[in-house]
């Protein structure tokens, strides 16, 4: 099993932070965003790991290029067209998986493992999908303000009985799931991308997953609610996973 971190990003939210630091390197408990990544993937067994970088992409090669991991194999993949999207990102990693399955990360993304593991648990028990998204459940009606900006601002997964994904998107109003940025894939995402790149200027992994859907591929989801896992796009988020980990 390979891996891939889009990691290629401007972090505009962050601004001015990231003028300086690209989001990928941000600390969390002193350690970079993305250095949490490579360490939980390797704690489940995946140590073939593809980054793909852009913005400030020779910062994050050599925060990156040394870490004390045995057998660890890091591909530092540039994509000069990282403005067009973090879809765009994940193209530039199809050489690198060839013909093998592969978790897709979010660089800006800290989970627990055991959200990994079930994810790889998915590809012994099922066949026939394309892609399987990780997701978790928040009551649309919590009286939390952050968890209501959290549900505003994340991508949402509206799935069938038989577990199945009708589609993604920010503004769906109909959803019963969040997309929380891990992914286990196979190389056919690749195809719907490829299609993308020729059609549109900017294009997103939510892009692919519903491409790959209106032409009747199967993307199948993993409820992993109840464990760990933050997106960082505020300063805010930064401290509300310091605390969670504290």
């Amino acid at each position: 099993m390979k891996a891939v971190i889009l990691a290629a990003g401007r972090g505009s939210r962050l601004i001015p932070l990231t003028n300086i630091i690209p989001k990928p390197l941000l600390r969390i408990k002193d350690r970079p965003l993305i250095v949490n990544s490579i360490q939980t993937l390797y704690e489940v067994g995946i140590k073939k790991i593809a980054l793909v970088v852009g913005f400030k992409g020779d910062t994050i090669l050599e925060e990156t290029a040394h870490l004390n991991l045995s057998d660890l194999e890091i591909q530092h993949i540039f994509c000069e067209e990282w403005e067009r999207g973090n879809g765009i990102s994940l193209f530039y990693s199809r050489e690198f998986i060839g013909k093998d399955d592969f978790i897709l990360l979010m660089s800006d993304h800290i989970l627990d493992k055991e959200i990994l593991e079930k994810l790889l648990e998915i590809e012994k028990k099922e066949k026939d999908f394309v892609a399987c998204i990780a997701h978790v459940k928040i009551n649309p009606r919590t009286k939390s303000e952050y968890l209501k900006k959290v549900i505003e601002e994340s991508t949402k997964i509206l799935k069938n009985e038989k577990n199945e994904v009708l589609r993604f998107g920010k503004k769906l109003k109909d959803f019963n799931g969040i997309d929380i940025g891990a992914f286990l894939c196979k190389p056919k995402v690749f195809e719907a991308l490829e299609e993308l790149k020729k059609e549109k200027k900017e294009v997103t992994v939510t892009d692919c997953m519903n491409r790959l859907i209106e032409k009747g591929n199967r993307i199948i989801g993993c409820d992993v609610t109840g464990h760990f896992w933050k997106d960082v796009d505020t300063l805010e988020d930064i401290t509300v996973i310091e605390e969670s980990i504290a």
